[in-house]
C-alpha cells in the first residue's frame, strides 16, 4: 500500500526561498508610468475597478472526495475486503489493491 507522504518533501530548496526574500523589488516592478501626462498609475488598478465576478452557485458542480479513512474499515467495492484507506474509481470507493493507479 502507498505510504502518505508529507507536503515537506514537494518544496523546493530553503535556501533558493531566502534567496528571494532578500531581494527587493524594483521601484519600476510596482508601478506603471504613462510618459505624456507624468502620471503614474500603481500596477493592476485597473482589476479594483473591475466588478467581480459571481458565479451561481446552481451552475457549479459540487467537489468530490477522491479518498477516504475509517478507523474500523469499511468494504472494498471491489472486492469487498475491509480497508481503513479507500479511494474513489468510477464513483465508489476501493482499497490500494483494487485501485487502478
Amino acid at each position: 500500500m502507498p505510504t502518505d507522504r508529507s507536503l515537506d518533501e514537494f518544496v523546493g530548496d530553503a535556501a533558493d526561498d531566502d534567496a528571494d526574500a532578500d531581494e527587493a523589488p524594483s521601484p519600476e516592478s510596482d508601478t506603471e508610468s504613462d510618459t505624456e501626462s507624468g502620471e503614474v498609475a500603481a500596477a493592476g488598478s485597473d482589476e479594483e475597478d473591475a466588478e467581480p465576478v459571481v458565479l451561481d452557485p446552481s451552475t457549479v458542480d459540487p467537489a468530490e472526495p477522491t479518498y477516504s479513512w475509517s478507523a474500523d474499515g469499511a468494504a472494498c467495492a471491489a472486492c469487498g475486503e475491509q480497508a481503513t484507506t479507500r479511494w474513489r474509481q468510477d464513483g465508489d470507493y476501493v482499497c490500494a489493491d483494487c485501485k487502478e493507479w
